[in-house]
């Protein structure tokens, strides 16, 4: 599993005071979550999630920035997971957590995951 990918976007999330993550796109396979401190005028981070089999939870949420955000669920909760959504061979599980567990939990279910660490401002200066 791609551990330092999920490491790294761990790192780049609780660097921040701050950080809201959204559900931006779906389109043709291709799920893009975008992170930022303040939706209102840019965001920073992008996660990629191609060839999705499900998405399970919210389209919006805060996060817990002490805890750790994004995770690959493995073990006995993956077990029931895929017994739960029939989730086929070859797909990993990732948790999303939010400030209010368990209220704020996404589940993405897909085969790959990429990100870009940039700032896109929707605003001009």
């Amino acid at each position: 599993m791609p551990l330092p990918i999920i490491e790294e976007i761990n790192k780049i999330i609780q660097g921040h005071f701050y950080f809201e993550m959204h559900i931006f796109s779906y389109n043709d396979g291709m799920l893009i979550v975008g992170g930022s401190e303040d939706f209102l005028y840019y965001h920073e981070l992008e996660i990629c999630f191609e060839h999705v089999f499900a998405v399970h939870g919210n389209f919006y949420w805060k996060v817990d920035n002490k805890k750790t955000c994004l995770a690959v669920i493995e073990g006995e909760e993956a077990y029931e997971l895929n017994i739960k959504y029939g989730v086929e061979k070859g797909y990993s599980i990732f948790r999303f957590t939010g400030d209010h567990e368990p209220e704020s939990i996404t589940y993405i279910i897909v085969r790959k995951i990429c990100f870009q660490h940039k700032t896109v401002k929707y605003c001009k200066e």
